[in-house]
């Protein structure tokens, strides 16, 4: 996984639903989306790169389906 730096991404990730909504602005309520994926990414032993100033807030390639591992720690 690959974390701009200098970017947020706030939002709401509802993990029974498999749904990410994104705001442009955090709202009450919101989780910061990158860390989160970020602490996910780390939890399931992939590995996690701070870049620099970029497009996007947030690239990564999973192996993984992206919906809720129920049989994992």
């Amino acid at each position: 996984m690959f974390v701009s730096a200098d970017r947020d991404a706030w939002g709401r990730y509802d993990a029974v639903a498999g749904r990410v909504e994104v705001h442009e602005h955090e709202q009450p309520g919101d989780v910061e989306l990158t860390n989160l994926s970020a602490v996910g990414a780390l939890r399931h032993g992939r590995a996690v790169n701070v870049i620099g100033p970029a497009e996007a807030a947030l690239a990564a390639a999973f192996p993984l389906p992206l919906t809720r591992q129920h049989n994992r720690p």
